[in-house]
């Protein structure tokens, strides 16, 4: 999908590859999942063409595995996350990191076992 920073200052966005900063009037081509797409398109800080990657396929809400990740939910807890349903119990940062980089057929088998 193509964002571009509609903002007077640099923003950035948590892509599938990473962490991506954004210049003013800059536009990038890449990869959101469903609830990093809700979050950018909440700020109002970017025009948003696509959809992303987990929409409409075995992702959010479709009990599918493309849509889980690990997300900062306050207070120093994260949760592995189905669009906007917090899937199992707090984790930390270190293991959040971890699960958004297993494969996701690893990220489906952890949250089967929970």
């Amino acid at each position: 999908m193509k964002i571009t920073n509609i903002e007077k200052g640099p923003r950035g966005v948590n892509t599938l590859a990473g962490a991506v900063l954004i210049d003013p009037g800059q536009t990038v081509d890449v990869e959101l999942s469903a609830a990093e797409h809700k979050v950018a398109k909440a700020t109002g800080w970017f025009d948003i063409e696509g959809k992303p990657k987990a929409e409409g396929g075995a992702g959010e809400g479709a009990g599918g595995t493309e849509g889980l990740v690990a997300e900062h939910r306050g207070g120093g807890r994260y949760f592995v996350m189905d669009g906007d349903k917090a899937i199992g119990e707090a984790m930390t940062k270190a293991d959040a990191e971890a699960f958004n980089a297993m494969s996701d057929e690893d990220k489906a088998a952890f949250v089967k076992k929970d």
